[in-house]
């Protein structure tokens, strides 16, 4: 049994939690699965942000493991479903571990008449790098925050043989300290702007600001932020996200599921704040990310391998079989079209290649377990390029990533065509995009040239 790292033992949640493991049962269906006899968790453990946002850790290792391995596809794939119960209801669920790898699994929520809804997929995360995030004890791997709206119970089903690279300390093909975390965020409301909020750039000749809902409106709890920011030299590169879970939320459940989503990134895995320099939802808003400046090269924590010189804006919702909207797509090419223009204008003339939306670079990778690039190897890739471009994952989605192409040519014509001026309109409702033609797949890693192997983004951009 793993012991509790100091960030777990901050406070301990009074015994309302149960984790149980139960058979292939629970897999079949919308009736409640037949599961084993409850057993209380030995430790839940729950932080609450000030806020309100609360965030309850609870482990599923050996206490709370089936009394033998679940084939669910075939003899040879160890397989276990865990199911998860508290009193209290929550809106986001997390499932984090000990040690590198990815995780492949599956999660469903009950809802109020007892039955259970259709198994979503537990998508892996993106991980900081060493050179941002130092080594450091409460430092874990985790999957995206997958959204279900309000609960008192999930199921998760971890498929054990296909867990890439996650070295086991219980079960064979099972990761170390496995835990689920339960996420109840803060439904308070957007704070009024202010005239710093409104405030388009003032750099000249680069395109207006789209509206931004600042940390400050949206309620970042600033007092958990724990990492100091790290600048780099200069931006290279934007990659396209999705956060994954579930795309039927309102408009203020999408600064919820933001307020979980820094939580989580802060003090669940340990990355001292959000990952992403900026979230989209599907009502065209923008919320500002990662601490320390939209307009600077902040690295991130969202491509693991490929964090330095890059900025990530994720879209909110998960894109494997549905389109992103209409105006969540020009949201985030507008906002990609600003950046790319505004770090043009930030650089002196001749110190790195003018960015374009359309263009590829020539990034050479940190390494890490999310990305099958070792380290110091280059690769070409789009500017503006898809997190799937570079890490293991299907990230932003089949869907998400027929968009690309798209989104390039909007924040090119964004960054050609607004030189200042007003702010944009308020969003309106979502509506489907029109249909997309197939992006091109990056160049496969090639040697990297001599006189030794560089880190961080190349300096080759067309």
């Amino acid at each position: 049994m793993t012991a509790l790292t100091r960030r777990q033992a901050l406070i301990i949640a009074a015994a309302t939690t149960t984790a149980t493991a139960i058979g292939p049962a629970g897999l079949i269906g919308t009736r409640p699965a037949q599961a084993l006899p409850a057993r209380r968790s030995p430790r839940s453990v729950t932080h609450t942000a000030s806020d309100g946002t609360t965030l309850t850790d609870v482990p599923l290792d050996g206490t709370s493991i089936a009394r033998g391995p679940v084939g669910i596809s075939s003899p040879s794939e160890i397989s276990q479903v865990f199911e998860v119960a508290q009193d209290e209801p929550f809106n986001l669920l997390g499932v984090a571990w000990e040690g590198p790898g990815m995780l492949d699994g599956q999660c469903r929520a009950r809802a109020s008449d007892g039955t259970w809804g259709e198994w979503r997929d537990l998508h892996g995360g993106h991980g900081p790098n060493n050179i941002a995030d130092p080594a450091a004890p409460d430092v874990r791997n985790g999957t995206e925050l997958v959204f279900f709206g309000q609960t008192t119970a999930v199921q998760i089903h971890v498929r054990g043989q296909r867990i890439a690279g996650v070295q086991t300390t219980t079960t064979p093909g099972m990761p170390g300290g496995l835990s689920a975390v339960l996420v109840r965020p803060s439904a308070a409301p957007l704070r009024p702007a202010q005239d710093a909020d409104r405030a388009p750039t003032s750099i000249a000749g680069t395109p207006a600001k789209p509206r931004v809902i600042t940390r400050r409106q949206w309620g970042a709890d600033e007092s958990i932020r724990r990492r100091n920011t790290v600048y780099n030299d200069s931006l290279g590169g934007v990659a396209i996200h999705h956060t994954a879970g579930n795309n039927q939320y309102t408009e203020s459940e999408a600064r919820q599921i933001v307020r979980g989503i820094y939580a989580y990134h802060t003090l669940t895995l340990g990355w001292g704040d959000v990952g992403y320099h900026a979230l989209v939802d599907k009502f065209g808003n923008i919320y500002e990310g990662r601490f320390g400046g939209m307009d600077r090269p902040v690295q991130g924590a969202h491509a693991g391998g490929f964090n330095e010189n890059t900025a990530g804006f994720s879209m909110i919702g998960t894109f494997t079989s549905s389109a992103p909207s209409s105006a969540q797509i020009t949201a985030i090419a507008e906002l990609t079209g600003w950046r790319l223009a505004t770090a043009n204008a930030l650089n002196p003339a001749g110190t790195q290649p003018t960015l374009t939306a359309t263009g590829t670079t020539v990034m050479y990778s940190e390494g890490t377990s999310f990305t099958w690039v070792p380290q110091g190897q280059p690769i070409t890739v789009p500017i503006v390029f898809a997190h799937r471009d570079v890490n293991n994952t299907e990230c932003p989605g089949t869907q998400g990533y027929r968009y690309l192409g798209q989104i390039r040519s909007t924040a090119a014509a964004y960054m050609k065509d607004n030189s200042g001026g007003e702010q944009p309109t308020e969003p309106t409702e979502p509506s489907e995009p029109t249909q997309p033609s197939e992006p091109s797949e990056p160049q496969q890693p090639s040697q990297p040239p001599s006189g030794g192997s560089p880190t961080g983004l190349g300096s080759l951009s067309r």
